[in-house]
């Protein structure tokens, strides 16, 4: 048979290799398995073609010799790059998730967030409009990839990879031949496997602790020897002979010892060197173990291993034939991973993986020879322990010696005794015998079906993987990790097997969790949570599982391993208390114990989740699972008890209260999911009457009946009560009503329960008050989540639930005493001690705080009670809730789920809810997230002492109550009483018993105590909630025996005459009003408290009191009068009202009103500014300045070329179009969800467009300061960061008090004729007037009067500052002085007309709007910033004179003229005109005629040049505006007609000037082209002219200010008619005609000149280089950030989900090549976003240091919250936020943002969602360190500081 073959060449392979060629093994295996698999090489082409037939004849017939060498390209190695995947489209694709790669979550779609779809199944057509989640897998998680999965998604998927491939039918009939000899050679593969690994036990604790050990019969070689292969399971031509004289010592890896501790052993057990012993520990650590000696006898190394495991490691003897024989088995593991993840052919991958998961669940496998029982005899007392505790098999069987199943007899009685007392272990086996012709797919078929058909609870099928899944442990390192891989996906993949392989998998899941627990030296890599958290998060497999009862398989054993392993017995209570056992004993090998008890309760939570065994759960209220489930739950009954510590404070910080998030919420969970479970009523009855006696059978003692002798402050008392909490949820969720009889018939005190829960509560409470403050921070921390949210519920309110149905049915006057002494003031309370003698001693008065809250609370609040369905109980806790958590503050979202319970939180109902509650904020920064503001109507409902509150916040909570009540109902503040909230239920018996305590003479009594105590000792700590409690019971009283009832012992003990005295002392106002109230209500109640009050405070005080409260004891009469006079005062107040705002609106009838104001009273008053720093006035003595950045802008695009025909289009385009931020334009290619971004890069470079959009600007923040004080701040320091904002600025700049007008150009010097009509002239002329023309209308004159008249004290600021940091362009050359200082000026213009334009397009955001309003747009600090810096230019120039500048008065003629003759081309007309401004004595309506002019004369010429483009030009035709029909005259028409004549014949161009509408085109473009330039023009006449008040206050003049309004009257919001109306300029069509028909003599001058001179001259230097007059801004992003993260095209490519986006030019790069693109992009200043992680990296400059900071990006989900991992719901683009980042980054104002935030003090970090340099995977589980990785080939030379991280 060929089989058999197949079986004599695995066996006689390690002779074959001399036992000694261990790296021959894997080829050799591989090539035997490929072999037998194609049925002896018949289709071995089939899964690799290009395999040479020589190679085929290599190997038939089995003869191909064996390898000796490991040759690394054999056959099998030659796999398909970039294989396309699939999966079959009936099978999950259960496709491991490898490392790096992109998972996706959809939260409509799956089932949970545990539900994922790999990268090659993810389809985002499915997902349209979806809450897409993408996350990078770690490669280790073990996580597998749900697409198929029918309980995965809630509807079916088309996944993507099935879409792809199309299989030949011919390929198919070969795979088909295939499946014989393939299942052939799986199933001997894996009885190999099995067969050697049934004996390799020596690593075994139980075996390793006896073996060659003295006394013991048990060596090393015995095992060896007897792990002979027997003939029965190969042929008998073959002999599996030992290796008798090779023997090797193997030192194996574990997680106890680190990598010293390895390497001090093998250096003491060899000798070796600390290198070598280095390698070896390696080696260990990669390979799972290393031969450490060798020896031709096994006795020689017995010393060796005797030696090495001193420390504690592994060790082990073995023959070289065994050691290759598991090298042969890590092999076949190998292989087998090979075939199931194919990738040559996904069919046979598909086809292995099915008979793989055939082989594996087929039942009934028997070994060839069982380990002999002879060599475990006289071993141990306890040998099946042992065995069961190892893994080892006991005959061939696989046995259970911990709790499946409850003994018949047990009584609840025996809950007390230990698990193993009230558990028994029930294993069978079932005989699975079937047929040698039964394929195992029939006898998987046939499990299926008894599974269906009878119950197999206890029955174990004794299949392949179970025997692989004991014997786990005993596998090496690298098998261990490969396992999960192997074994689980085929299990997986079929629905069918998935249910038998869960059902096999739980059968052994006690030997499992104990190996994992007890036996496992490599933890780490126990496949067991993977494996259940596969199979236990399907509601199918949970519930079949439920339904067959397996689950006694998991919840018994696991509650005995924690009882055994991982309790201490606590004698008092008669439970085992949970113990950290890692923690507890501090040793690594416990850590296996700890991760076992983890992972058991785990897997408990999943089999006891409702929402995963929906309709089952009734079966763990049968007998045998709720004993269980109460065993498991005592484990944690009262665990981790508090002792409070006295004398000294705690020596070390514990951290331990983190038991309580891992231990503690899961456990409850268990207990609530159990609880709130729809069963029958009989079976929560017999739960709760079972549970209800259990806890009865603990002793308490009694210090008199009804009343538990306990000390909280000295006794051990533990927050966690699981049985309690399972207790009261049964009781509250299924109603009080239904076990009402049970209560009442209890053979004890329900305090008997309650107290233990009392305990919790008191201790919670003394901690909070820092009563146990010695203890540390541990009590502290685990108090604060016993009352917060995320255990609120589970522990606080469930013991509150128990002592108010204590307070329901146990006599109420010994409730009231069990309380009192419970919270130790009982003994206070009988006159035993005074108020400050108690233990509390001067913390009586917070205890006794939290005490009044506690009864307050037993009272009023019933929630718990209401009859009502569960859902709408929860609907009304939900709503409550929500209204708590946000009555003293507005709160994000986020922050306010985390502060209600899980199940509020996770309710589909809560946004609902909350809006009907709350109103919404939007988010308005950058940083900042969206504000829920509860509603005003909503106050009214809640109470300060609510159950549902803080109560630490009880005043910051009663003020805001009041507040908002009174605006609310429109009363004062001091008329407001808030009212306890009682929560009413339908149940009578509640109503009337809960507070029956109350009720009794001894409540009063004690009121009457704390009344006294408070008045006492002045102390109001407590009074204001004993106040509301005792308002809380008159109104109880009040609602069962109606308004006028008052209790007898209130009147009695005289309590009123307490509250009066109250009300006479100097206490709080709050205080006071409260019980003044109270005593109204006393007396409105019962007369008879006026005698008390008589006998108190005699018949006087009384009557006194009368008179005040007249509406108390007025006859009906008396009160009508009073009513009718109020209202009658009301009526006139209101009228009152209503007449002065009548003479408000109609002020010619109100008298005493002036005709006219003063001049004085009409205008505006001059503000000084103030120093930042000394706080003082700025004066013109002592220079006073802002503080400025130097940045560089990269906004300043050009008109494109035809290349770039997106922007070439918008630039003619609708400002509205553009200022939209959605990607309609496709960006490049790069996957067509983002914008084009403008191109940056020099190959857009064009004697057209020479693309300079890079200039130096300034920004500042407008803060003043004095020189002086600035000096003093700053130390020196270049860069010095504002006091008051925090921006960081590297200039002072002197700016100067206006004249006391506000100064300003006045209009005659604004609109004045030409001094020359030629531009030459203009150009070449040089002023020495116009400085002080500026100085004197925009400097006050006191500067003039002072002895500095010549400012000269400004010359030394100005040069240290201005002109040291604004020497940059060289325009001429600078070899003297004179050039020097002329290039100095000509920067300084320059600057100005930059930061001009700079500011003029973050204008055009707005859209249209922007048209009009531009003006309106420009900040207050920038005009000072630019009316500083036109000063400081003229004053440089008027100050020439001096030493510091110049040194003499020469005009600058001669540098001049040689500047306007030179190849120096300033950027633009507008830069030209500003410089000429301070240059010649022609006025700005002069200079902006001429620049217009310039400019229309340019724009045609450019405009004629790229129609007649070859190449372009019929496309950039198409792009010119075409503005409306018949606006465009005939006149205009002819006019250009003629100019473009002139144009075409001195260029040769043919253009069809006869074509009406290309003519209508070119108008409409010229005017498009002029507005930037006019904008800007208007801004810097509004600066020039507009009067300063101070304080960053402008005023502009008549028509610039009306000039918004202009324009919206305009037919067309883009013409630039009214801009030129309000800049005395002719308009468009005026000028145009005036050049065509040389209309006026300058501006046909202009035309001829630059046409026939400038432009020839300066062509090639870009002066065809034509402004962008579209809107500016950076790329637009798509609307749906899902969008951004399922981009398949961008994902495609390797790490593509790792790009970042440039948001300037819309490149997408490698998240290390940021740095290196900005030289070539937005250079100064740049954004990047990161679409996986949802964030900006904003990168900056600080002198040539480059800076950065990530924040979030703009995609905000719908309550305004940044999109993160683990924030739910869809984000979608927040156009507010992302238009706000495009406006800052348009105007500098990210380097302000940027460096604020990291050099201000204002705001930490952590509040402001910023990281500096982040690592891109601190916030992603799933990948690490991509940020800061760079590939060799990417590196770039850099300054090494050119980083600040």
């Amino acid at each position: 048979m060929k089989s058999n073959k197949l079986k004599r060449f695995l066996v006689s392979l390690p002779a074959e290799l001399d036992f000694i060629n261990s790296v021959a093994v894997r080829q050799n295996v591989f090539s035997a398995l490929y072999y037998a698999a194609t049925d002896e090489g018949k289709y071995l082409s089939t899964l690799f073609p290009n395999l040479s037939a020589q190679e085929i004849a290599a190997l038939s017939n089995w003869n191909f010799p064996l390898a000796s060498t490991d040759e690394k390209k054999l056959f099998y190695s030659y796999k398909k790059r970039n294989a396309v995947y699939t999966h079959p489209k009936d099978k999950v694709c259960s496709r491991l998730l490898g490392a790096h790669e992109p998972v996706y979550r959809c939260e409509e779609c799956g089932f949970d967030d545990t539900c994922v779809l790999c990268f090659h199944c993810f389809n985002k057509d499915d997902h349209k409009d979806h809450n897409v989640t993408m996350v990078v897998s770690s490669g280790e998680s073990g996580g597998m990839c749900d697409c198929g999965d029918p309980e995965a998604f809630i509807k079916p998927l088309n996944c993507k990879c099935q879409q792809k491939i199309a299989t030949s039918d011919a390929m198919n009939s070969a795979i088909a031949r295939i499946e014989s000899p393939l299942h052939d050679t799986i199933g001997i593969a894996l009885d190999y496997i099995l067969e050697v690994l049934n004996f390799s036990v020596q690593t075994l604790p139980f075996i390793h602790d006896h073996v060659n050990r003295d006394g013991i019969n048990l060596t090393s070689e015995m095992i060896s020897n007897a792990s002979s292969l027997s003939n029965g399971w190969y042929s008998s031509d073959a002999s599996d002979e030992n290796s008798s004289d090779l023997w090797y010592l193997l030192l194996w890896n574990d997680e106890c010892h680190n990598v010293d501790e390895a390497k001090s052993a093998i250096r003491a057990a060899t000798g070796a060197s600390d290198e070598k012993a280095g390698r070896v520990a390696n080696e260990i650590d990669s390979n799972g173990r290393c031969i450490l000696v060798e020896a031709k006898e096994p006795n020689k190394l017995l010393r060796a291993k005797h030696v090495v495991e001193r420390g504690g490691l592994v060790a082990s003897i073995v023959s070289a034939r065994d050691y290759l024989r598991e090298v042969i088995v890590e092999s076949i593991i190998s292989w087998l991973k090979d075939i199931t993840q194919f990738t040559n052919n996904s069919e046979f991958a598909d086809l292995s993986k099915a008979i793989l998961s055939d082989h594996l669940l087929e039942p009934g496998f028997r070994f060839s020879k069982n380990f002999p029982q002879d060599f475990l005899c006289n071993l141990t007392v306890n040998k099946e322990r042992r065995c069961f505790e190892n893994g080892l098999l006991l005959d061939g069987e696989i046995i259970n010696l911990t709790g499946n199943g409850v003994k018949e007899d047990i009584k609840i009685s025996d809950l007390e005794k230990r698990a193993h007392l009230v558990l028994e272990p029930t294993n069978t086996t079932i005989d699975w015998e079937h047929s040698d012709d039964e394929s195992p797919s029939d006898a998987i078929a046939s499990s299926l079906q008894q599974m269906t058909t009878k119950s197999t609870t206890n029955s174990i099928a004794r299949s392949r993987l179970q025997y692989l899944l004991l014997f786990e442990i005993r596998f090496t390192k690298p098998v261990r990790k490969m396992l999960p891989s192997i074994l689980i996906p085929p299990v997986v993949a079929d629905v069918d097997k998935k249910l038998i392989f869960s059902k096999q998998f739980i059968e052994i899941y006690p030997s499992l969790i104990t190996i994992s627990a007890l036996s496992d030296r490599e933890e780490d890599l126990n496949s067991l949570g993977d494996i259940s958290s596969q199979i236990l998060t399907c509601p199918k497999t949970v519930q079949n599982l439920i339904r067959t009862r397996q689950t006694v398989n998991v919840i018994g054993p696991v509650a005995q391993l924690i009882e055994e392993h991982s309790t201490r017995w606590n004698y008092d209570s008669g439970y085992p208390n949970f113990v950290d056992i890692a923690i507890a004993n501090g040793d690594r090998k416990f850590h296996a114990i700890k991760k076992a008890v983890v992972r058991g309760i785990r897997d408990v939570g999943h089999l006891t989740d409702k929402e995963l065994a929906a309709g089952t759960m009734e079966t763990f209220f049968q007998k045998s699972e709720l004993v269980m489930i109460l065993l498991f739950l005592r484990n944690f009954q009262g665990y981790w008890p508090l002792q409070r510590k006295t004398g000294d404070h705690v020596e070390t910080e514990v951290y331990d209260f983190v038991v309580h998030l891992e231990y503690s919420i899961p456990v409850l969970n268990i207990a609530k999911s159990i609880a709130t479970s729809p069963v029958s009523k009989s079976a929560v009855l017999d739960a709760v009457s079972s549970i209800t006696q259990y806890l009865m059978l603990r002793k308490l003692p009694m210090k008199f009946p009804g009343v538990a002798d306990f000390h909280v402050s000295r006794q051990l008392v533990g927050f966690v009560n699981p049985i309690n909490s399972l207790l009261s949820y049964l009781i509250q969720y299924h109603g009080i009503e239904l076990f009402q009889p049970l209560l009442g018939s209890l053979s004890k005190p329900f305090m008997n329960i309650s107290d233990i829960s009392l305990r919790s509560i008191v201790l919670g409470a003394q901690v909070k008050i820092g009563f146990w403050i010695r203890n540390g921070i541990s009590a502290s921390r685990q108090a604060s989540l016993y009352f917060d949210a995320i255990l609120n519920d589970l522990t606080y309110l469930r013991d509150m639930h128990l002592n108010k149905i204590a307070a329901l049915i146990d006599d109420p006057v010994t409730t009231l005493f069990n309380f009192l002494d419970r919270w130790e003031l009982y003994d206070w309370y009988v006159n035993n001690e005074s108020y400050d003698k108690t233990v509390y001693e001067d913390r009586f008065n917070t205890i006794s705080e939290k005490f009044i809250l506690f009864i307050y609370n037993i009272i009023t609040d019933r929630t718990s009670f209401v009859d009502s369905s569960p859902e709408d109980k929860l609907l009304a806790k939900a709503e409550m809730s929500i209204a708590y958590a946000l009555c003293d503050e507005p709160k994000a979202y986020s922050v306010l789920k985390s502060l209600v319970d899980s199940d509020i939180s996770e309710l589909p109902q809560f946004d609902d809810i909350l809006y009907k509650c709350a109103d919404y904020q939007a988010p308005t920064g950058l940083i900042d997230a969206g504000l829920y503001r509860l509603k005003p109507t909503m106050f009214e409902k809640l109470d300060p002492l609510s159950i549902f509150l803080d109560p630490s916040k009880f005043q910051v909570v009663s003020e805001a109550l009041v507040r908002s009540i009174a605006k609310n109902k429109d009363i004062k503040e001091e008329k407001v009483v808030l009212v306890p909230e009682i929560t009413e239920c339908e149940n009578n018996f509640v109503n009337e018993n809960i507070a029956r305590f109350t009720k009794t003479k001894e409540f009063a009594k004690l009121v009457y105590k704390y009344l006294q105590v408070a008045l006492d000792t002045s102390d109001e700590t407590y009074l204001p909630q004993l106040l509301h409690l005792i308002h809380a019971v008159l109104k109880d009283d009040e609602l069962l025996h109606g308004q006028k009832y008052l209790n007898e012992h209130f009147i009695n003990i005289p309590i009123t005459d307490l509250l009066l005295t109250i009300v006479e002392s100097t206490m709080s106002k709050h205080v006071v009003s409260k019980a003044d109230f109270l005593v109204d209500q006393f007396v409105l109640k019962d007369q008879r408290v006026i005698d008390n009050l008589i006998d108190c405070f005699g018949e006087e005080y009384v009557k006194s009191y009368k008179r005040k409260k007249t509406d108390l004891f007025e006859t009906d009469a008396e009160k009508k009068k009073r009513l009718a006079e109020e209202r009658k005062s009301k009526i006139m107040k209101k009228f009152a009202k209503r007449r002065e705002k009548f003479l408000d609106q109609n002020k010619e009838f109100k008298e005493g009103v002036a005709e006219s104001m003063s001049a004085t009273e009409s205008t505006s008053e001059l503000l000084l500014r103030t120093c930042v720093l000394c706080g003082e006035q700025e004066s013109t003595s002592d220079p006073f300045g802002i503080l400025v950045s130097t940045t560089e802008t990269s906004t300043l695009w050009k008109l494109p070329d035809a290349v770039d025909k997106v922007h070439l289009k918008l630039a003619f385009s609708s400002w509205d179009e553009q200022s939209d931020i959605s990607p309609r334009h496709s960006s490049n290619g790069k996957g067509g969800i983002y914008g084009t971004g403008y191109g940056y890069i020099d190959e857009f470079k064009t004697y057209l467009n020479k693309n300079n959009v890079t200039a130096s600007v300034l920004s500042t923040c407008g803060h003043g300061m004095h020189y002086s004080c600035y000096r003093t701040a700053s130390d020196n320091r270049k860069h010095y960061a504002c006091p008051l904002c925090h921006n960081l600025h590297d200039l002072f700049l002197p700016t100067y008090i206006p004249p006391s007008s506000g100064g300003g150009f006045e209009a005659d010097e604004v609109v004045k004729q030409p001094i020359n009509s030629k531009y030459n002239k203009i150009t070449s002329s040089s002023s020495v007037s116009k400085s002080r023309k500026i100085i004197e209308a925009l400097v006050n004159e006191d500067y003039f009067n002072s002895a500095d008249t010549d400012f000269r004290r400004f010359a030394r600021i100005l040069v240290d500052d201005l002109m040291e940091s604004t020497y940059e362009s060289k325009y001429l050359v600078g070899i003297n002085s004179n050039e020097k200082f002329f290039n100095n000026l000509q920067n300084i213009s320059v600057l100005i007309a930059d930061t001009i334009r700079m500011n003029e397009i973050a204008t055009r955001l707005e859209g249209v709007k922007s048209l009009s309003n531009f003006l309106q747009q420009i900040p207050g600090s920038v005009k000072t910033l630019l009316k500083s810096l036109i000063q400081c230019r003229a004053i440089i120039f008027e100050c020439r004179s001096s030493p510091m500048l110049l040194g003499n008065q020469y005009d600058l003629s001669f540098e001049i003229n040689s500047f306007w003759n030179s190849d120096q081309l300033l950027d633009g007309v507008f830069n030209e005109v500003v410089s000429l401004y301070f240059q010649t004595d022609e006025s700005i309506t002069t200079l902006a005629r001429l620049g217009l002019a310039k400019l229309v004369t340019i724009v045609i010429y450019a405009l004629t040049r790229r129609l007649n483009d070859q190449n372009s030009s019929q496309s950039f035709k198409d792009t010119l505006k075409v503005g409306e029909p018949g606006i465009v005259s005939q006149e205009t028409r002819e006019a250009l007609v003629i100019i473009l004549g002139g144009v075409t014949f001195d260029l040769g161009y043919d253009i069809d000037l006869m074509d009406v509408e290309l003519l209508d085109s070119l108008y409409y473009s010229i005017e498009r082209l002029a507005l930037p330039y006019l904008r800007q023009i208007a801004i810097f006449e509004d600066v020039l002219t507009s009067k300063n008040l101070g304080e960053n206050t402008h005023e502009s003049i008549p028509n610039l200010l009306e000039l918004e309004a202009d324009i919206l009257k305009q037919s067309r919001l883009d013409s630039t008619d009214a801009l030129t109306q309000a800049l005395h300029l002719p308009s468009l069509t005026e000028l145009i005609s005036s050049i065509a028909f040389e209309g006026h003599e300058l501006d046909y001058n202009v035309y001829n000149i630059v046409l026939s001179a400038k432009i020839p001259k300066y062509i090639s230097s870009g002066i065809l280089t034509l402004d962008y007059p579209g809107v500016v801004k950076l790329i637009d992003l798509p609307d749906d950030y899902t969008d951004c993260i399922t981009d398949v095209e961008t994902y495609s490519v390797k790490g593509g989900y790792d790009r970042i986006i440039c948001l300037a030019c819309g490149s997408f790069l490698k998240n290390s090549r940021f740095a290196p693109h900005m030289s070539e992009c937005s250079t100064h200043t740049n954004v990047f976003y990161l679409p996986r992680l949802n964030v900006l990296r904003i990168c900056t400059h600080i002198g040539h240091n480059r800076i950065s900071i990530e924040i979030p990006a703009p995609y905000l989900t719908v309550h305004g919250e940044i999109k993160k991992k683990r924030v739910g719901g869809k984000a979608t683009l927040n156009k507010y936020r992302y238009q706000y980042l495009n406006k800052i980054w348009l105007n500098q104002g990210l380097y302000g943002f940027v460096t604020r935030n990291l050099f201000g003090t204002r705001q930490s970090f952590a509040d402001l969602n910023i990281n500096v340099g982040r690592d891109d995977d601190m916030d992603d589980d799933y990948d690490s360190d991509i940020f800061d990785e760079r590939e060799e080939d990417e590196m770039v030379d850099e300054d090494p500081e050119s980083f600040i991280w």
